[in-house]
């Protein structure tokens, strides 16, 4: 019977034993932690340029507006002649010397030979260019704005064009046709085409004849018988502000 009480009392001692909770293990240390390598400092910001939003037009820029203008005229050579395809790139050349807006038009008429010299062509151009605001071209635009305010409702667009509120500050450049400047498109033989262009286009377009010295001859071509120098308006833009330059002595 003793053998059998001391048993019994061994088992309730390992089932009580057995229900005790255990008591968790403690975490492991962390790892030391180990130093990145030293990459310096980091790069400094470098600001961008940033236009004065208060910049004003500096002193010489009149206030101007984008018109449309449509020209034609008939060239009648008697030095020179162009076949329609010649005449239309060197004209498109020096539309673009005068500062029309991109997307102007310069169309050839009347070519009867193909790819050869034409007798007279017509010309059509049609461009926008800057032209100074005064109160004659208000007057005159304003007497068709309902109209062009119509047709902007119904395509659903805003042209800067003819837009007497999309006024911009413009400033002169000058521009120059010389037969001697090898860098340019002009020749000698252009004398007969450059006239009619000073008297067909470049008055009616509102541009300043600034000098004229051009002097052709019937049936000659003379080196240095081309020279106009024009005046036109080109749209003023304020240049951005410089950007910072690094100190040294900030320097780690």
């Amino acid at each position: 019977m003793a053998v059998l009480a001391a048993s019994v009392a061994g088992l309730a001692a390992g089932s009580a034993r057995a229900q005790e909770p255990s008591t968790p293990a403690a975490p492991a240390p962390p790892p030391p932690a180990v130093a990145a390598p030293d990459a310096g400092p980091p790069p400094p910001e470098v600001a961008a340029p940033i236009a004065r939003p208060d910049a004003s037009p500096p002193p010489g820029t009149v206030p101007a507006i984008w018109i449309e203008k449509e020209l034609s005229f008939t060239y009648f050579g008697i030095t020179s002649f162009y076949s329609c395809d010649s005449l239309r790139d060197k004209l498109k050349w020096i539309m673009k010397q005068l500062g029309a807006m991109e997307g102007y038009t310069v169309r050839t008429r009347s070519c009867f030979n193909s790819g050869g010299p034409e007798r007279s062509p017509r010309i059509v151009i049609e461009a926008a260019v800057p032209q100074r605001v005064t109160p004659e071209l208000l007057a005159e635009l304003s007497k068709d704005q309902s109209e062009r305010d119509l047709i902007a409702r119904v395509r659903g667009e805003h042209s800067v064009i003819g837009n007497p509120e999309a006024q911009f500050a413009a400033r002169t450049r000058r521009v120059t046709f010389d037969d001697r400047n090898l860098r340019g498109r002009i020749e000698a033989g252009d004398c007969d085409l450059m006239e009619q262009l000073r008297d067909k286009v470049f008055v009616p377009l509102g541009v300043n004849v600034v000098e004229d010295k051009i002097s052709c001859a019937p049936n000659q071509v003379s080196r240095g018988s081309v020279k106009i120098e024009l005046e036109v308006l080109e749209p003023w833009t304020p240049e951005p502000e410089p950007e910072p330059t690094a100190d040294p002595a900030a320097a780690p």
